[in-house]
């Protein structure tokens, strides 16, 4: 992963790379060169003069000799005295234009191209270094050079804001080749300057967005391609991203995992291009918004390494991002044993504390340390993930980027990353290592494990020398090491605990009191909001707060301000690696925080949560329609189906309601209700009674036994669009925008206007459709406003608001087991949130209005406005079954609970029967 990251500096196929230069030191321009080698007479520095090119950089001035025989040669404009034209002696044999540089100290790096820590070389007393142009004058070069040479003289606080200015200028002498544009039709639509974020460097360059690709165009030669073209249609994500603490950066998924990673010099240049980007029609981003990932993690269709990996994304986490690179957990704490157990807990970590918390005595240091100190405080001074500790794990397979964080140097031998065991013991016991894994513990292969480069890392104190990496006894090999950590990542014991874990990195428990409790405190600069480096314009005092961010690490953004929901235990855990292009958050659809709480469910309610619900419903993707029958003479506007007795109620819009036999199809009942259309119908539990909603505000309690209106009463101001019986319980909705709650006489089949309990008014419009859920003491409302409120049935408090639709909600349901809400709208998509973190978790376009809503918790029925009837299978992210029946809007549907029949009505007077073949 990590090095797929950096292919785009390793596929310059050339000795020289921006890693070779210091943090923040950008590479301007070069010039091929004659060098004189020095500490030699002038004759034989002409016959060993090397051929090469002159990096020029705003911090140094590098040698890249032709021969890579050679070492590449560094000088620092610190280290530098003097930079001129040299002046020859008539009798020296080195003749022509000639630049001398006058250091004190110099770096050699890769000779023969091997990586290998650099050799800082002190010189006795300053030597001259002559460097003769070729192909360009040396009043061009010597006046470039000696610029930044002069810059570097100035007083230290004042160097930063002179290099900005310098290379500012240099950037804007370059201006986009329009040469470079593949098509002549291409319209440009946004140009600017961004740098190309890369793992651990960044490179300047123009941004250009035209109608059909973006360009990039870096303001130096270090790429073997001068502009790199991105066609739209390739394009498979684009992910708003934070880089230093700020919101500038954005990131391109380009097909195979190609990765663009752009900087902008402010959030509002982002923003425009990101808009202006996804205007364009020849971008076909993935349906990134229809995947229902904790949905689909929760139910066993998602591994937890693909959802860790997902949740990185969410919170800014990017393998381009040393400094946010993804973060995943220790889990096994076995490292002795000749076999791993992974049905034993003893053999894995505890999940619900943060590493810092794992050894009680160390614990109870760092909460004495923490007490003493004064504002602002922290627990631990170090981070669990820096870019440091990223290296520490992968410097058999990186070396090059080690050797850039450290200043050209391996750490000591014994501070490398030599045993698996002593890292862990390390981790547990140490002062100050608080350090998590990376992805690649737990993806195929191990090849981080392993010094295949065969680089020189030094030798440890008690002799032996740092080659492999030391495996625990029951792992054969780094693939197998590797493998089992997998398998432990996807047990059952972490299926059951992980979701502890993300509370504490990317959850509640990250911030705030609930941190502190949780004993997740970190250093006050990791947190996003920590500095607001936008407000910064001293370029010393922001450089020094990039550094310390680089150097303590980022703490991800925050995703959940509630608890997270644990796995559902004893579904399938895949093991496959994500797809090429997985999901990932955009920020036009984002996972907002949670910040409100919410009432703990009643036992029933939490019993429910946690078994699994039924998957018959899975065979509604071979529904057939065995029968359709012409019910009405006006449209239909409500049905229900009693299971028990198999009998169908419908109502409509001519005010009649009717029986039918579910079995035999025929008319069992016929009668008129009032001279208004009628809008729903509900039967009373003994089914003798059924109570009616009608356009002429009323509510009527009908008698099947007797033929007749047994009660009725004015219940609204304006028609009464839907109704409920819960128990004594009757729910009414109605035009006028209220909700009522009426005590129900079952008995006695009463119900009178001073028995209303409750009126709400949490609507701006009508009320469309009502849901109850009686295990989880919930109901909820839909509106013509668009809202979709959720109620307590004990307080008749509201839980909570979603704006779910840009109009009319038209139907709502529950899951079986209360803690998701679906629901589908004119606006044409349907959506599901989740009761409990009140947020959205899935959202799919319908490709047209839907009119009414079933929801088991995987599987949603609805009918749509054009007269279809779909299927949709959340956790597989497809719709199973799409049939048009009827040649109107389908108003109303029935789903038995085994999933065996639907039953359907409709605006063309019919009502359909079908049942899975």
């Amino acid at each position: 992963m990590f090095l797929h990251a950096s292919q785009q500096i390793e596929r310059q196929n050339k000795r020289f790379s921006l890693l070779l230069l210091e943090h923040g030191e950008t590479y301007l321009e070069d010039f091929g060169v004659n060098y004189f080698p020095y500490g030699c007479s002038d004759e034989e520095a002409v016959r060993k003069s090397i051929r090469g090119r002159l990096k020029l950089c705003s911090h140094s001035i590098l040698l890249d000799p032709q021969d890579m025989a050679y070492p590449i040669l560094k000088f620092s404009f610190k280290k530098c005295l003097k930079v001129d034209r040299w002046a020859a002696s008539l009798m020296s044999p080195i003749k022509g234009d000639i630049m001398v540089l006058v250091a004190t100290e110099y770096v050699r790096m890769k000779p023969d191209n091997l990586v290998r820590p650099y050799e800082f070389v002190k010189l006795p007393s300053p030597m001259e270094f002559r460097f003769a142009p070729n192909y360009v004058s040396l009043a061009e070069v010597l006046t470039k050079t000696k610029r930044l040479f002069t810059t570097w003289q100035l007083p230290p606080r004042q160097i930063p804001a002179a290099i900005d200015a310098i290379c500012t200028e240099f950037q804007q002498t370059i201006t986009f080749n329009t040469a470079w544009l593949e098509e002549l039709s291409e319209k440009i639509l946004f140009e600017s300057v961004a740098n190309m974020v890369l793992p651990l460097v960044s490179n300047p360059g123009r941004v250009l967005l035209t109608n059909k690709r973006v360009y990039f165009q870096p303001f130096n030669n270090v790429d073997s391609d001068p502009v790199q073209k991105y066609r739209l249609r390739d394009i498979t994500r684009v992910v708003p991203r934070r880089y230093l603490l700020r919101s500038t950066g954005i990131e391109l998924f380009h097909e195979g995992e190609y990765r663009l990673y752009l900087a902008f010099a402010s959030k509002q240049k982002r923003d425009e291009f990101n808009a202006l980007l996804r205007q364009q029609p020849e971008l076909q981003l993935q349906c990134e918004d229809q995947v229902n990932v904790m949905l689909s993690w929760q139910c066993g269709a998602l591994s937890t390494f693909d959802y860790l990996m997902y949740l990185n994304s969410m919170a800014d986490r990017s393998i381009n991002d040393l400094a946010q690179y993804p973060v995943f957990p220790w889990v096994i704490a076995d490292t002795s044993s000749a076999t791993l157990d992974l049905t034993d807990p003893k053999s894995f970590r505890d999940l619900s504390k943060p590493i810092g918390a794992l050894n009680e005595e160390r614990l109870a240091a760092f909460q004495t340390r923490y007490r003493e100190m004064p504002d602002p405080k922290f627990l631990y001074g170090t981070h669990y993930s820096t870019p440091g500790y990223v290296l520490f794990y992968t410097i058999r397979s990186a070396p090059e980027y080690a050797l850039c964080l450290q200043n050209g140097k391996y750490d000591h031998a014994d501070r490398l990353f030599t045993s698996v065991a002593e890292t862990w013991s390390n981790v547990l016991n140490g002062a100050a290592d608080v350090k998590e894994l990376i992805p690649e513990f737990y993806m195929p292969g191990g090849e981080f494990l392993l010094n295949s480069l065969g680089l020189d890392l030094g030798t440890c104190q008690d002799g032996a020398k740092v080659g492999n990496v030391a495996l625990p006894p029951w792992a054969s090999s780094a693939a197998d090491f590797t493998r089992k950590c997998r398998e432990a990542l996807e047990s059952e014991y972490v299926s059951a605990n992980i979701h502890q874990w993300i509370d504490l990195i990317f959850g509640y428990k990250q911030l705030g009191p609930e941190a502190v409790r949780a004993n997740n405190l970190f250093y006050h600069l990791t947190y996003e909001g920590a500095v607001d480096l936008e407000k910064i314009t001293d370029p010393a005092e922001r450089q020094a707060y990039e550094a310390q961010i680089l150097e303590f690490g980022q703490t991800p953004k925050q995703l959940f301000t509630l608890p997270h929901p644990a796995r559902r235990l004893g579904m399938a855990m895949p093991m496959s690696p994500l797809p090429a292009a997985s999901p990932a958050p955009q920020e036009d659809v984002p996972a907002a925080p949670l910040r409100d709480s919410v009432a703990s469910p009643a036992p029933a309610a939490a019993a429910a949560a946690s078994s699994v619900p039924p998957m018959g419903w899975a065979g509604l993707s071979r529904l057939q329609c065995v029968t359709s029958v012409k019910a009405h003479r006006a449209p239909i506007t409500a049905m229900t189906v009693d299971a028990a007795s198999k009998i169908i109620y419908t109502v409509s819009k001519d005010s009649v309601l009717k029986l039918h036999s579910l079995e035999t199809d025929s008319q069992l009942h016929s009668a008129t209700v009032g001279s208004l259309a009628l809008s729903s119908c509900v039967p009373v539990s003994t089914g003798k009674i059924v109570v009616l909603g009608s356009w002429d505000n009323s509510v009527y309690a009908y008698s099947i036994e007797y033929g007749r209106v047994i009660d009725s009463w004015m219940a609204h101001d304006d028609a009464v669009s839907t109704t409920y019986l819960s128990g004594n319980l009757l729910f009414t909705a109605s035009w006028d925008s209220t909700i009522k709650v009426w005590n129900y006489d079952s008995a006695g089949n009463r119900c009178r206007d001073d028995q209303c309990l409750y009126e709400l008014n949490e609507h701006d419009g009508e009320v469309k459709c009502l849901a109850v859920h009686e295990g989880t003491r919930l109901f909820a409302s839909g509106g013509a406003d668009g809202k979709v409120v959720v109620f307590s049935l004990d307080t008749y408090d509201v839980v909570h608001q979603f704006s779910a639709h840009e109009q009319a909600v038209t139907g709502i349901c529950f899951s079986m087991d209360g803690r998701r809400l679906a629901s589908c709208s004119e606006d044409g998509f349907l959506r599901v949130f989740d009761v409990e973190l009140r947020q959205q978790v899935f959202v799919t376009d319908a490709l047209g209005p839907l009119e009414c809503v079933q929801y088991d918790g995987q599987f949603v029925v609805g009918g749509s406005k054009s007269g279809t009837l779909c299927v949709w299978d959340l956790v597989g992210n497809q719709c199973l079954f799409k049939e048009t029946r009827h040649t109107g809007p389908v108003t109303c549907l029935y789903v038995s609970a085994d999933g065996r029949s639907v039953v359907t009505a409709s605006d063309d007077k019919t009502y359909a029967v079908w049942r899975v073949q």
